[in-house]
């Protein structure tokens, strides 16, 4: 079995952890997965950048946005030695690195990365894709773009839901949003694939 077949199970693991509520457990399975396949795959692999992503989603969602801003910075660096900023992968990394840096209170990143998607996203993505619509709506403080609400009713999704106005910017709680582009990255990736 190869190391990314390897790391897609970790991936299926973590995510079936997560869903009993195991969260801790989820977390640590991606971390040593990571630790063990980045070396054989590299550190600009798009296995080993998605599932980067996840993890620091996970991290997010347990309070650690420190460490959340951390994997996606250093995903980030790595994965732009082997890809440019229109990859698809790479304009996902961007959006989750502004959000958690608008977290951070840190509007000049936030607003570098999610100028960025808002720029190129429409190319790559299309104009009406939701991270580009949620980017856009970031820069302009008048939009109207709302992300739907979650009942409590209603089964966990794969990630977190958040309810509330999408990025009204200070202190918005923006989980959900990583969560929808962890969700569309995966089929980017398979486009990019077949593409190639």
């Amino acid at each position: 079995m190869s190391t990314s077949t390897n790391l897609s199970a970790a991936v299926a693991e973590a995510r079936s952890r997560y869903d009993r509520g195991d969260l801790d457990g989820a977390r640590s399975l991606l971390t040593q997965s990571l630790e063990l396949a980045t070396p054989m795959l590299g550190t600009a692999d798009r296995d080993v950048l998605q599932t980067s992503r996840l993890l620091a989603a996970l991290h997010r969602e347990s309070g650690d946005v420190p460490g959340a801003r951390r994997i996606l910075e250093e995903a980030q660096a790595n994965g732009q030695r082997q890809w440019p900023d229109e990859d698809p992968l790479m304009l996902l990394l961007a959006f989750d690195l502004g959000v958690v840096a608008d977290e951070f209170g840190n509007r000049h990143e936030a607003r570098r990365n999610l100028g960025l998607v808002a720029r190129v996203g429409p190319g790559v993505f299309g104009p009406s894709h939701a991270v580009v619509l949620l980017a856009a709506s970031y820069l302009d403080p008048e939009s109207t773009q709302t992300i739907p609400k979650i009942q409590d009713s209603e089964p966990r999704p794969p990630y977190p839901p958040v309810n509330h106005r999408a990025p009204a910017g200070r202190g918005t709680r923006w989980i959900v949003l990583i969560i929808v582009a962890a969700l569309l990255a995966a089929a980017a990736t398979t486009a990019v694939i077949i593409l190639q």
